[in-house]
């Protein structure tokens, strides 16, 4: 896969509403906690769950968001190969870090030119390839950078892509790779 990046197209799909019905509607921390608690990386990364606190403090007080889904496109040749699950774990991993190397400081630059924003990037992926430091009950290398998920604050980022978006969550499955992978971030607005 010598041209990686032409195997697939980046696609962005944006909504923006007020905060606090986002809030009320999209956010089920007990819930959603829960299923990161079964995740692999539950308490190994510092993006993740369990938190300092139950996430209330993150998300109060904001006035607007802007709910960003990306959707990466996998071509039909990608799409019709059957792999192993460690390939279809390396080209996930690889898609991934490709479109959040461009994305990443995107969200960074919209954080900036807002004072009082918050950005919510996803899983954390800023000391790669160094694992986490929380693995080794360190703190964390990059607090500066460090943001956490919606998924991490309890928001159902399933239905907040499906209803907000209009995308369907997608997995690989049957040695096949899923027609596309989706990061859901956001920057919740003064």
């Amino acid at each position: 896969m010598s041209n990686f990046a032409e195997m697939f197209i980046v696609t962005k799909t944006e909504a923006t509403l007020d905060a606090a019905t986002y809030v009320a509607q999209y956010r089920d921390a007990k819930r959603v906690q829960g299923y990161c608690a079964e995740c692999r990386n539950y308490g190994k990364v510092w993006g993740c769950p369990p938190l300092a606190s139950d996430g209330d403090d993150c998300v109060a007080g904001f006035g607007r968001i802007r709910l960003f889904g990306i959707k990466i496109n996998f071509d039909q040749e990608m799409l019709m190969r059957t792999y192993s699950a460690e390939e279809i774990k390396k080209i996930i991993e690889r898609a991934l870090d490709e479109v959040w190397d461009d994305w990443l400081p995107k969200l960074y630059e919209m954080e900036a030119a807002h004072p009082g924003s918050r950005v919510f990037t996803g899983r954390c992926r800023l000391c790669r390839p160094l694992p986490c430091s929380r693995i080794e009950g360190k703190p964390c290398r990059h607090p500066d950078k460090l943001r956490h998920s919606l998924e991490a604050v309890g928001f159902d980022v399933v239905k907040s892509a499906n209803e907000l978006l209009g995308i369907e969550l997608q997995w690989e499955r049957d040695g096949h790779l899923s027609p596309y992978l989706t990061l859901v971030t956001a920057i919740f607005l003064p």
